[in-house]
């Protein structure tokens, strides 16, 4: 595919306790794309932006290759939304049938026999009154609506809180026929990074409101990686190394390095010695990504 899924630019909204942006961002059609980042963050904010639920400040969003623009209804087709909270009752909506309505009249795509099922396979019911779900059963009808118009892309905000561990595998095994059926593309945000490296194809590291950085997943888990050496301070300013970990008197310190077969060859060819290599789990990379956000040095890195 040539479009992006996502074209974000100079994207800024003050916020309460937040400056989000600028935020200028591009994802390929495609693609699973991860979110993550702490609470507080932003990530739902953006979301919102893209559902056209947010005024942003200033900016430019585009969507499948179209502006976003509230009055181009045939764009709203074609996106699906897993909100962070629902307001269905706020609405008036007294039941999971009288919402069924509400979307199978607006939704041209929609797709009664896929709704059917998979309302069947997540254990909801027709006649269940909206206001007595629980935050889980609340996910999974937003995400059951979702899937049933058929959209070209997913827009799902911490789809699987709340989740117990069979719906939680159930929805990442919907998730994944999704993008299986061809032309579909998936932001979501989360803080399970399990689901990351179950189906992701690139994380969007998101904190303070801005991007850390854009990855792609299996490039990421294999580049960066932790090496613990005699002498580290010996590695200063060697290929790949991005920070030192040393205590004073200790034998052994770390070193992290984004380039870590030119980051060995350095370390060898320095002649110190490497008594263990460890890849980095994502928490650590996006801690370490943090601290350089908070130091003022720019991290940020393109899917390789």
């Amino acid at each position: 595919m040539s479009e992006y899924a996502i074209s974000i630019k100079g994207l800024c909204k003050k916020l309460d306790k937040l400056q989000l942006g600028p935020v200028d961002l591009e994802l390929e059609a495609g693609y699973v794309v991860a979110l993550v980042g702490p609470n507080g963050s932003g990530k739902s904010s953006l979301l919102r932006m893209l559902m056209n639920m947010m005024t942003p400040d200033s900016g430019a969003i585009q969507l499948l290759g179209r502006k976003l623009d509230a009055e181009d209804l045939g764009l709203k087709q074609r996106i699906g939304y897993v909100p962070e909270t629902t307001e269905w009752a706020q609405l008036g909506f007294a039941t999971v049938e009288q919402l069924r309505e509400l979307y199978a009249y607006w939704y041209t795509g929609w797709n009664a026999q896929m709704y059917e099922r998979l309302l069947s396979r997540y254990e909801l019911e027709s006649a269940q009154q909206l206001d007595r779900l629980s935050k889980g059963m609340q996910r999974k009808l937003a995400f059951v609506q979702a899937l049933a118009y058929d959209p070209d892309m997913l827009l799902l905000d911490e789809p699987t809180a709340g989740l117990d561990p069979f719906a939680w595998r159930m929805m990442l095994e919907d998730m994944t026929a999704f993008m299986e059926r061809g032309g579909k593309s998936l932001l979501f945000t989360t803080h399970i990074l399990d689901e990351v490296r179950r189906i992701a194809d690139y994380v969007v590291f998101f904190y303070d409101g801005k991007v850390l950085g854009c990855y792609e997943k299996d490039a990421l888990l294999d580049g960066w990686k932790t090496f613990w050496t005699e002498k580290p301070q010996q590695a200063a300013g060697l290929p790949g190394v991005l920070e030192i970990e040393a205590t004073d008197g200790a034998s052994v310190g770390k070193v992290i390095s984004d380039a870590p077969r030119a980051t060995e060859l350095a370390l060898q060819q320095a002649g110190v010695t490497v008594t263990r290599t460890q890849g980095m789990e994502l928490d650590e990379i996006l801690s370490y990504l943090i601290r350089r956000h908070k130091a003022g040095t720019s991290a940020v890195k393109r899917p390789r």
